[in-house]
């Protein structure tokens, strides 16, 4: 970890500080004035208010996104690598900043968000070597013909990015458009936002103006810069729902190629020889609990274990679930943090209640530290395990996060 943090960071990098989007190569407001709040998950206090981001904001970016795409793509991979070489620069002197906001903002470890931040750092290394790679192809033609394939940029693209890695996806899901000669306007998670907009600070004395756009917002920037006939391609992490309903918009403005990831209900299987310690870690490790609260569509949320066995596991993997220390995202000793929101917290304790209303055996876990030492307003909740989880119940079927 970079840094430890003091008792509370928010006033060494929120308070006082005036959130803005980036627009063009410029921090501006929402042309409409518009904001909204967010909120530090483990106070449950309001931190501070960004601008929310409207139609016009979009029109705005796209256009900025539009003006800069010809000579972003003539710097050539060469003159790109360039940039991305200045961005680490700025990205590592700013790193500490980044982390903090993700915990403050997320609730998440400040050393999982630390980390994070070096897993971004790779990647900026990464994509200039790895893009030197991707390059045209020649197929069997008749004589007298030659047949090959050649990659152009699509000029403007969208990034919608999720809430539980929010400053490493506002850098690490760019760099492949960018690399490749795209314009971006990324919209960051609206639960979420400051780490993304302090990207817009940093960014801007890196890139040419308009090459990247960060646009903090609800539905309407969202909606807006889905149906935008200028941006051809949209890359989304979210829920099923909000991924039909983009899906569907996509396609009445234009045809767009989209990327969707759509969450999951990732099972572990333990077989009868395993080394039950060595499962146990696996599976408490895969469930993401220390890094962002087990908010993850990667986390192994179900686990079939063998029945020579299962008794055990149970017993052991109740046991350090039992044992792992809950509390404000910013604390040095903190394990796990709090949930993102208030509304959240409510949807897992429903989970939670449907599993013991349909028969499931609580091992441990099932609503918030019963031994205080977490602030009121927080959203924790505990590691929860239950056993006896049958195919049918809502909590084996459907994605908790």
């Amino acid at each position: 970890m970079t840094k430890v943090l003091g008792a509370n960071p928010v006033g060494d990098f929120v308070r006082g500080h005036d959130f803005k989007l980036l627009i063009g190569g410029d921090l501006v407001d929402a042309a409409g004035g518009e904001t909204f709040a967010t909120i530090d998950p483990s106070t449950g206090e309001q931190l501070t208010e960004v601008p929310s981001a409207g139609r016009e904001d979009v029109e705005r970016a796209v256009a900025a996104g539009q003006a800069a795409k010809d000579a972003w793509w003539d710097l050539g991979v060469a003159g790109r690598s360039e940039v991305f070489a200045r961005l680490e620069t700025v990205i590592r002197e700013s790193r500490v900043r980044l982390a903090a906001l993700d915990a403050v903002d997320g609730g998440m470890p400040f050393s999982a968000m630390d980390f994070d931040i070096e897993i971004s750092l790779q990647n900026i290394r990464d994509w200039p070597y790895l893009v030197r790679f991707h390059g045209g192809r020649t197929i069997p033609a008749s004589p007298g013909n030659l047949h090959y394939t050649s990659s152009s940029p699509y000029g403007v693209v969208g990034k919608i990015i999720p809430f539980n890695h929010p400053a490493m996806f506002a850098i690490t899901r760019v760099l492949p458009a960018l690399i490749a000669g795209n314009t971006v306007i990324l919209k960051p998670a609206q639960q979420t936002p400051l780490s993304a907009l302090a990207l817009g600070e940093i960014v801007r004395e890196v890139f040419p103006p308009g090459v990247m756009n960060i646009l903090s917002g609800g539905a309407e920037a969202g909606d807006a810069l889905v149906v935008h006939p200028d941006v051809k391609r949209i890359s989304f992490t979210g829920s099923v729902p909000t991924g039909l309903r983009i899906q569907q918009r996509a396609a009445t403005s234009a045809v767009k190629h989209l990327s969707l990831e759509l969450g999951g209900k990732n099972p572990m299987i333990i077989f009868p020889d395993v080394d039950v310690e060595e499962a146990v870690a696996g599976a408490m490790k895969g469930m993401n609990f220390g890094i962002c609260s087990g908010q993850s569509c990667g986390s192994n949320s179900r686990v079939f274990v063998h029945e020579d066995r299962y008794e055990e596991f149970l017993e052991r993997i109740g046991a350090v679930a039992e044992a792992m220390r809950v509390g404000p995202a910013y604390d040095e000793g903190t394990e796990m943090g709090p949930v993102v929101t208030r509304e959240h917290h409510e949807r897992v304790l429903g989970y939670m209640t449907a599993g013991l209303e349909e028969g499931a055996r609580l091992i441990t876990g099932g609503g918030r530290p019963e031994n205080g030492g977490v602030p009121d307003g927080g959203f924790y909740l505990r590691p929860t395990v239950f056993g006896d989880v049958r195919p049918e119940m809502k909590i084996s079927r459907e994605e908790i996060f």
